[in-house]
């Protein structure tokens, strides 16, 4: 088993996903429930497979209590797909960070 290198949260939140292009683009938009969420990548949970290396940016919604915490309402990260597994009529989707900030990235294209 592979040990983490950072900690990760159980999170039940809204998560909105863009899927992107090879330039950046937005090609696709969804919304998926967060499942966990750590400095590294997240997991959430999708109604569609999205294949592993598919590059995403995502938007985590944050609850009252996590926005006062971390004071900002959204967190933003770009990163790309490492694992897609089937759970009953969803997908478990693993996401590995390429960037994590809190205001939305800007757009190329």
């Amino acid at each position: 088993m592979v040990e983490r290198k950072t900690k990760r949260i159980r999170l039940e939140m809204a998560v909105e996903i863009t899927g992107l292009s090879e330039n950046h683009s937005p090609t696709w938009q969804s919304e998926g429930r967060l499942h966990d969420l750590s400095a590294g990548g997240c997991a959430f949970y999708h109604s569609r497979e999205i294949p592993v290396g598919e590059r995403l940016d995502l938007c985590i919604v944050l609850d009252k209590e996590h926005a006062r915490k971390w004071k900002t309402l959204e967190l933003h990260a770009r990163g790309a797909v490492i694992r897609c597994v089937p759970e009953g009529d969803k997908h478990l989707i693993g996401v590995r960070f390429m960037r994590f900030h809190e205001s939305p990235p800007e757009r190329k294209g």
